[in-house]
């Protein structure tokens, strides 16, 4: 991953949690992105990686409904990627509910978890 693509990175996800959230949570900001960051920095990640996720946001138009959903579903669609599974989305689905339960409205994470079984 180059530097450029790693500061678009940080700079879409502190966007996107203070769109959601302000200077609340900040704590779990960083927490979060961690988990991210290595999750789809393994060396067996050979397309489902950070560079997939910056290429994925630099395509999204900037004016859909729900934009900060969709990106949250974006960044954790293939947190969990194991090609030799068949659960990857349902277990990608449950990882973000574990990153956001109590800090997002319950209606705000199904419609992301949704998004992630697609």
């Amino acid at each position: 991953m180059t530097p450029n693509k790693k500061g678009f990175l940080n700079y879409k996800w502190d966007s996107l949690w203070f769109k959601l959230f302000g200077a609340s949570y900040l704590e779990q900001r960083a927490k979060v992105f961690s988990i991210i960051e290595v999750a789809y920095s393994r060396p067996d990640r050979h397309y489902h990686n950070l560079d997939h996720i910056a290429n994925v946001l630099e395509s999204m138009p900037g004016n859909l409904d729900r934009q900060a959903l969709v990106e949250l579903a974006v960044w954790f669609h293939d947190i969990i990627y194991n090609p030799k599974k068949t659960d990857n989305e349902e277990l990608s689905a449950k990882s973000f509910e574990g990153c956001f339960r109590g800090i997002l409205p319950d209606d705000s994470i199904s419609r992301v978890k949704d998004m992630i079984m697609c």
